[in-house]
Protein backbone atom coordinates (compact mmCIF):
# COMPACT_ATOMS: atom_id res chain seq x y z
CA UNK A 1 0.00 0.00 0.00
CA UNK A 2 2.56 2.36 0.83
CA UNK A 3 4.58 2.03 -2.84
CA UNK A 4 1.14 2.59 -3.98
CA UNK A 5 0.70 5.87 -2.60
CA UNK A 6 4.17 7.17 -3.31
CA UNK A 7 2.94 5.69 -7.23
CA UNK A 8 0.26 7.67 -6.79
CA UNK A 9 2.10 10.97 -5.43
CA UNK A 10 4.87 11.08 -8.08
CA UNK A 11 2.52 10.09 -10.85
CA UNK A 12 -0.39 13.38 -9.67
CA UNK A 13 3.00 15.55 -9.14
CA UNK A 14 4.17 14.41 -12.78
CA UNK A 15 0.85 14.84 -14.44
CA UNK A 16 0.87 18.33 -12.82
CA UNK A 17 4.10 20.09 -13.93
CA UNK A 18 3.44 18.31 -17.34
CA UNK A 19 0.28 19.95 -17.26
CA UNK A 20 2.40 23.26 -16.05
CA UNK A 21 4.56 22.52 -19.21
CA UNK A 22 2.40 22.64 -21.44
CA UNK A 23 0.46 25.94 -20.66
CA UNK A 24 3.89 27.73 -20.62
CA UNK A 25 4.82 26.50 -23.84
CA UNK A 26 1.29 27.59 -25.43
CA UNK A 27 1.23 30.72 -23.94
CA UNK A 28 5.00 31.26 -25.42
CA UNK A 29 4.34 29.86 -28.88
CA UNK A 30 1.13 32.24 -28.77
CA UNK A 31 2.48 35.41 -27.63
CA UNK A 32 5.74 34.72 -30.08
CA UNK A 33 4.61 36.22 -33.52
CA UNK A 34 6.70 34.54 -36.67
CA UNK A 35 8.61 36.94 -38.79
CA UNK A 36 7.17 36.85 -42.98
CA UNK A 37 8.82 34.63 -45.44
CA UNK A 38 11.86 36.17 -47.30
CA UNK A 39 11.73 39.08 -44.09
CA UNK A 40 14.82 37.10 -41.69
CA UNK A 41 17.68 39.40 -43.24
CA UNK A 42 15.92 42.32 -42.77
CA UNK A 43 14.41 41.30 -39.36
CA UNK A 44 17.99 40.55 -38.23
CA UNK A 45 18.80 43.65 -38.96
CA UNK A 46 16.29 45.59 -37.14
CA UNK A 47 16.77 43.20 -34.21
CA UNK A 48 20.99 44.35 -34.25
CA UNK A 49 19.30 47.86 -34.45
CA UNK A 50 17.02 48.28 -31.44
CA UNK A 51 20.27 46.47 -29.72
CA UNK A 52 22.27 49.07 -30.78
CA UNK A 53 19.58 51.29 -29.44
CA UNK A 54 18.85 50.08 -25.82
CA UNK A 55 22.03 51.69 -24.37
CA UNK A 56 20.74 50.17 -20.73
CA UNK A 57 20.02 46.65 -22.18
CA UNK A 58 16.72 46.75 -20.60
CA UNK A 59 14.59 45.75 -23.33
CA UNK A 60 13.15 49.13 -23.41
CA UNK A 61 13.62 52.19 -25.91
CA UNK A 62 13.36 54.93 -23.28
CA UNK A 63 12.73 58.90 -24.64
CA UNK A 64 16.23 59.46 -23.82
CA UNK A 65 17.36 56.21 -25.73
CA UNK A 66 15.25 56.76 -29.18
CA UNK A 67 16.80 61.11 -28.89
CA UNK A 68 20.54 59.88 -29.05
CA UNK A 69 19.11 57.16 -31.98
CA UNK A 70 17.38 59.66 -34.34
CA UNK A 71 19.13 62.71 -33.54
CA UNK A 72 22.89 61.97 -32.19
CA UNK A 73 24.24 61.30 -29.10
CA UNK A 74 23.95 64.17 -27.26
CA UNK A 75 20.27 64.53 -28.24
CA UNK A 76 18.40 64.81 -24.91
CA UNK A 77 14.41 63.62 -25.21
CA UNK A 78 11.93 65.71 -26.55
CA UNK A 79 10.56 66.81 -23.48
CA UNK A 80 13.64 67.69 -21.74
CA UNK A 81 13.23 71.38 -22.06
CA UNK A 82 10.20 71.75 -20.38
CA UNK A 83 8.64 72.32 -17.11
CA UNK A 84 8.39 68.60 -14.77
CA UNK A 85 4.60 69.72 -14.62
CA UNK A 86 3.94 70.35 -18.50
CA UNK A 87 5.89 66.70 -19.44
CA UNK A 88 2.39 64.88 -19.55
CA UNK A 89 1.07 66.91 -22.06
CA UNK A 90 2.14 64.86 -25.15
CA UNK A 91 -0.33 62.53 -27.42
CA UNK A 92 -0.92 60.09 -24.36
CA UNK A 93 -2.86 62.96 -22.72
CA UNK A 94 -5.32 62.96 -25.56
CA UNK A 95 -7.13 59.89 -25.72
CA UNK A 96 -10.07 59.66 -26.50
CA UNK A 97 -9.93 63.54 -28.28
CA UNK A 98 -9.26 64.49 -31.32
CA UNK A 99 -5.87 64.33 -33.05
CA UNK A 100 -4.31 67.85 -32.63
CA UNK A 101 -0.81 68.30 -33.70
CA UNK A 102 1.80 68.22 -30.78
CA UNK A 103 4.61 71.02 -30.15
CA UNK A 104 6.55 67.88 -30.51
CA UNK A 105 5.94 66.37 -34.12
CA UNK A 106 8.86 68.33 -35.17
CA UNK A 107 11.20 65.50 -33.41
CA UNK A 108 11.52 62.22 -35.13
CA UNK A 109 12.31 60.19 -31.84
CA UNK A 110 8.56 61.62 -30.54
CA UNK A 111 6.86 60.36 -34.13
CA UNK A 112 8.70 56.75 -33.43
CA UNK A 113 7.84 56.73 -29.88
CA UNK A 114 3.81 57.77 -30.47
CA UNK A 115 3.38 55.34 -33.19
CA UNK A 116 4.70 51.89 -31.65
CA UNK A 117 4.07 52.63 -27.84
CA UNK A 118 0.95 50.83 -27.80
CA UNK A 119 0.20 50.68 -23.74
CA UNK A 120 0.83 53.81 -22.94
CA UNK A 121 3.97 53.93 -20.81
CA UNK A 122 6.13 56.16 -23.21
CA UNK A 123 8.63 53.71 -23.76
CA UNK A 124 8.91 50.94 -26.51
CA UNK A 125 9.32 47.70 -25.29
CA UNK A 126 11.26 44.68 -27.45
CA UNK A 127 7.83 43.45 -28.51
CA UNK A 128 6.20 46.44 -29.66
CA UNK A 129 9.39 47.25 -31.67
CA UNK A 130 8.99 43.60 -33.41
CA UNK A 131 5.55 43.83 -33.99
CA UNK A 132 6.60 47.16 -36.08
CA UNK A 133 9.52 45.29 -37.12
CA UNK A 134 7.40 42.93 -39.29
CA UNK A 135 6.18 45.40 -40.87
CA UNK A 136 8.47 47.30 -41.76
CA UNK A 137 10.72 44.05 -43.14
CA UNK A 138 7.84 43.62 -45.28
CA UNK A 139 8.17 46.72 -46.73
CA UNK A 140 12.21 46.62 -47.08
CA UNK A 141 11.54 43.53 -49.25
CA UNK A 142 8.60 45.25 -51.33
CA UNK A 143 11.13 47.74 -52.06
CA UNK A 144 14.24 45.56 -52.85
CA UNK A 145 11.58 43.54 -54.95
CA UNK A 146 10.74 46.37 -56.58
CA UNK A 147 14.49 48.12 -56.86
CA UNK A 148 15.83 44.68 -58.59
CA UNK A 149 12.68 44.99 -61.25
CA UNK A 150 13.23 47.82 -61.92
CA UNK A 151 17.14 47.27 -62.83
CA UNK A 152 16.16 44.31 -64.83
CA UNK A 153 13.82 46.51 -66.75
CA UNK A 154 16.49 49.07 -67.58
CA UNK A 155 18.91 46.38 -68.52
CA UNK A 156 16.44 44.99 -70.75
CA UNK A 157 16.33 48.84 -72.65
CA UNK A 158 19.44 48.93 -72.77
CA UNK A 159 19.69 46.12 -75.04
CA UNK A 160 18.29 45.75 -78.04
CA UNK A 161 14.35 44.98 -78.13
CA UNK A 162 11.65 45.37 -80.81
CA UNK A 163 9.81 48.74 -80.41
CA UNK A 164 6.61 47.42 -79.15
CA UNK A 165 8.66 45.59 -76.35
CA UNK A 166 10.59 49.07 -75.61
CA UNK A 167 6.97 50.76 -74.78
CA UNK A 168 5.75 47.42 -72.81
CA UNK A 169 9.03 47.75 -70.67
CA UNK A 170 9.10 51.65 -70.50
CA UNK A 171 5.34 51.46 -68.92
CA UNK A 172 5.96 48.84 -67.11
CA UNK A 173 9.40 50.75 -65.46
CA UNK A 174 7.15 53.95 -65.39
CA UNK A 175 4.81 52.18 -62.86
CA UNK A 176 7.72 50.12 -60.92
CA UNK A 177 9.54 53.65 -60.16
CA UNK A 178 5.85 55.39 -58.88
CA UNK A 179 5.61 52.25 -56.61
CA UNK A 180 9.22 52.68 -55.13
CA UNK A 181 8.62 56.74 -54.53
CA UNK A 182 5.17 55.62 -52.69
CA UNK A 183 6.69 53.10 -50.74
CA UNK A 184 9.46 55.81 -49.99
CA UNK A 185 6.79 58.32 -49.46
CA UNK A 186 5.13 55.93 -46.30
CA UNK A 187 8.75 55.16 -44.73
CA UNK A 188 9.82 58.65 -45.23
CA UNK A 189 9.97 59.52 -41.86
CA UNK A 190 12.25 56.68 -40.73
CA UNK A 191 15.56 58.27 -42.26
CA UNK A 192 17.72 57.50 -39.15
CA UNK A 193 16.70 53.98 -39.24
CA UNK A 194 17.76 53.47 -42.98
CA UNK A 195 20.83 55.24 -42.31
CA UNK A 196 21.65 53.05 -39.42
CA UNK A 197 20.68 49.89 -41.04
CA UNK A 198 22.89 51.05 -44.06
CA UNK A 199 25.61 50.99 -41.41
CA UNK A 200 24.95 47.57 -40.07
CA UNK A 201 24.54 46.14 -43.93
CA UNK A 202 28.10 47.70 -44.49
CA UNK A 203 29.87 45.37 -41.49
Amino acid sequence: MRNWCCWFVFAALGSCIAAASLAEEKKNSETVRKDRAGTSVYMGQLRSLFAAWDLNKDDYLDKEELAKAFRGPKAKPYDAEQAPAEKGDDADSTKGQPAKKSKYDRYPDYQFLIKLDQDGDKKISRSEFQDWARDYAVQLKKLAELQERIAAAERRLAGKIATAEKHRVTKELQNQRKAVAELKKQVHHLEAIDKQLQQIRRK
